[in-house]
């Protein structure tokens, strides 16, 4: 349902993946990128923490548990830092 459902102008176009397994990352980017939206994947959260501070991206799809941390960190910060940002864990 998420495939058919995704269109660029519901999220300006730019989405930050954060996901360990580079099968999933992999995939990820395929989907989205397929899309037309714009796609940067990191794999920790200490990487999305710094991207989060220079640059926006009004979607973040984060897996769970990754090797920093997990997902709800991610959540977290977004709140904390009262970003404008959707968080799919």
């Amino acid at each position: 349902m998420l495939e058919s459902s995704l269109r660029p102008t519901d999220f300006t176009q730019k989405i930050l993946v954060v996901e360990d397994d580079p099968s999933v990352q992999e995939h990820l980017r395929k989907l989205f990128s397929s899309k037309g939206y714009t796609v940067q994947v990191v794999g920790r959260v200490d990487e999305a923490v710094h991207l989060l501070s220079v640059e926006h991206f009004p979607l973040i799809v984060t897996c769970l548990r990754l090797p920093d941390g997990n997902g709800t960190e991610i959540l977290d910060i977004v709140q904390q830092k009262n970003l404008r940002s959707a968080v799919l864990v």
